[in-house]
Formats: C-alpha cells, structure tokens, sequence
C-alpha cells in the first residue's frame, strides 16, 4: 500500500493487441516480463477478412515449400504457404484479361502464422491474456497503465491493437479520416478458374471483387470503399450473387471486417507509448509483412529503452517508416484523382489498351510497361 493506495502490478513491457505486429513486437524482450493483451478469445482464429497474398513481400518473407520464413523475427511457419498466386484475372464490364506474373506471389495461411508467432511468444515465457479489453490507459511518461478487467503497469507499451486502435486515438486524437472501407469474405465450394490465379474485378467507383482458389476452400471477397460517413452497399447480397457468376459452390463460412482510412500518422510514439502496425499505418492498412516487420522494430526499440538507450524511442520514429516502405503505400494519394475515376466503363479502356492487338489471351506482366501511355490515355477518355 502508498498513500493508502493498493500497488499496481508491475511488468516491463505491455503490449495491446495480438496481432501479426504485436506478437512480432512480444518476440524482442528476452528474459523480461511481457504481458499481451488481446480483446477477443481465440488469436488464431480467423477474426477478419484476409486476402493473404503476399506480393512485393519478399523481403519480409522467404516461400520454402509449403513452409514460410518470417525474415523479420527469423521465424520459420511449417505449413505457413497456402499456395501461390502465378497469374490474374482481371475483368471490368465486359473486357478480360489474363496476366501471366514473372514471379509468383506466395499465400500465406494466416492461421498458422498467428499461431507459430504465438507459440514462439509463449516459449519466451511472454503472458498472453485473451479477452482482456483495454478501456483506458494513464501515462506520466515512466510508467503506464492500461486498465480493463483489472489494471496493469509498465515501464513502456506498444500499441498494436490495429486500425481502431485505443491507442492510436489516445497518442492522436486528431487523426484525419479518408474515408471507410467495408470488407465481406465468404469460404465457398468449387472453383471454375484456372489453378493459381488469383480474379479481380471492378464492380463500380470504389467497389471491387476478388476470388482467390485454395485446397479444399475458395475464396471471395467484396469490398467497397466510401467517405468518412458514407453507407455501403448491400454487400453480402452483392458477394454471393457473384460467387453463383464464377461458378462456386455452396458458401460455407463468411467474415466482415470495416477499416477507417487514415491519413499518414505524423505519430508513431509519444515519451514511451509506440504504435506498430494497422494502429499507425497509413491508411490503417499495413499488410501481413510491414506489420511483422514494424512489430519487430518496435519491440526491439522499446527493448533498448529498457535497456537505458535514451534515443531507441526516437529512432523507432524515424525509421519505422522507411523500414516498411510507407512512403510508397503514401503514393497512393497522388493517384486519387484517377482511382476515383476507375469504374467498369474505364477498365474495359485499360484492358483493352493492355492487350492491343495481341491475339493470345494471357499477357505477360512484362510487356504492359510498355502499354502504360494507352493504357493511362483511357483513364482520361
């Protein structure tokens, strides 16, 4: 007791949120007392719609097989390949194209990798406490607290409780939002396409379809991005009508997930609070690889901070961004004025620039650089 008040439980580090990031983050306090605190009861389990595909990751990843390599945490995922991805699909109205990739993309099996992150995390002797929600958190810049069910104390804490993150709000409330995207996935039976190709379709301005083959279940997903108070449309009607249109089978499982699209954080910390992953990536959306690796960073500085480093918070800062190539996720912005233009009328354009006056049906992904003028000349016709 101090001052006639009951002592607060002490760790060294906490972390919100068991996500890809914050189980990565768990991975770099060796010998400390770590708690992690997850709202719902099952980690692994799929929570949310994922599309999985790991393209322009492979610096975060390494494919073995069926295997997955996690560079970042040095982690090697036995079943964490789901399979791989050698060409697409591309429909608009009534235009197709098929483009052939000069290399594959592997698919992760988000499953398995949440769960040999957890496990690792779990052999580190790192506290995992699932359905524990974090309401509320209270910093003086040495210690701070995260209450929920009960109250918890640490001298440093990573927010990794993805894109609505408490965290994120507490660091900045202020945080511009772009606007909302609503996600449905659905498992289904059948597949009609060809093996290994992963099929994307524009619906409408900011509405889109993807299906992507597995095992023994398929994949779709509908998403419709909207502003800050727009209204989606009815998307799981809109989803299974388009699984009947592919040809797939009876729907056996279906998620939903809704991201609010941020701006760029200009905060990724705050004396010795960091965010890691979704919580501060741009537009909320970090991919499975980014938020591995920035979970890492982030674990790592908090873990030199520990250590007494007076700079490893604001290197952190500084790094985080260029560590998970944000600034090229950034871009996206300069191309708003032409995404918002992209409906299915202007991708049959592209398609058809794309293809020219080829007679095969499959493009190699090579050749469309070439294309691009025609291709960009019908975004604006």
């Amino acid at each position: 007791m101090r001052g006639g008040r009951e002592a607060v439980p002490r760790t060294d580090a906490i972390v919100v949120g068991a996500s890809y990031a914050g189980l990565a983050a768990a991975l770099q306090f060796p010998g400390r007392r770590v708690v992690v605190f997850e709202r719902n009861e099952s980690i692994t389990h799929r929570q949310r719609a994922c599309l999985g595909v790991l393209f322009g990751d492979s610096e975060f990843f390494e494919p073995r097989g069926e295997d997955l390599f996690l560079r970042p945490v040095r982690l090697l995922v036995e079943g964490g390949c789901a399979g791989t991805i050698e060409r697409l699909a591309v429909q608009g109205q009534r235009e197709r194209a098929e483009i052939s990739l000069s290399r594959s993309w592997p698919v992760a099996n988000p499953e398995r990798l949440k769960g040999a992150l957890l496990r690792r995390a779990r052999d580190m002797g790192v506290e995992v406490r699932t359905g524990f929600a974090v309401r509320q958190l209270i910093g003086d810049g040495r210690e701070v607290r995260a209450r929920g069910a009960s109250e918890e104390a640490a001298r440093v804490l990573i927010g990794a409780d993805g894109t609505n993150s408490l965290v994120a709000r507490w660091l900045d409330p202020h945080r511009e939002a772009l606007g909302i995207l609503f996600a449905r996935e659905v498992e289904f039976e059948r597949w009609t396409l060809a093996p290994k190709t992963l099929f994307l379709q524009c619906l409408g301005v900011g509405h889109f379809l993807a299906a992507l083959p597995g095992t023994d279940r398929h994949y779709a997903w509908m998403l419709h991005v909207v502003g800050p108070k727009g209204v989606p449309l009815d998307l799981d009607s809109a989803l299974q009508d388009s699984v009947e249109r592919l040809g797939g089978g009876r729907i056996t499982a279906a998620r939903e997930a809704v991201t609010r699209l941020f701006a760029p954080a200009s905060l990724s910390r705050r004396d010795n609070v960091l965010l890691a992953g979704d919580a501060v990536a741009s537009f909320g959306i970090s991919g499975i690889g980014a938020a591995v690796a920035m979970g890492a960073l982030a674990g790592r500085a908090a873990n030199r901070y520990l250590s007494g480093s007076r700079y490893a918070l604001p290197d952190y800062h500084r790094r985080w961004r260029r560590v998970t190539r944000q600034a090229t996720v950034e871009r996206v912005l300069w191309a708003q004025p032409l995404l918002a233009r992209l409906d299915p009328d202007r991708v049959d354009s592209l398609l058809r620039a794309m293809k020219g006056r080829r007679r095969s049906s499959v493009i190699p992904a090579g050749d469309i650089v070439a294309r691009l003028p025609a291709m960009l000349l019908g975004l604006f016709l």
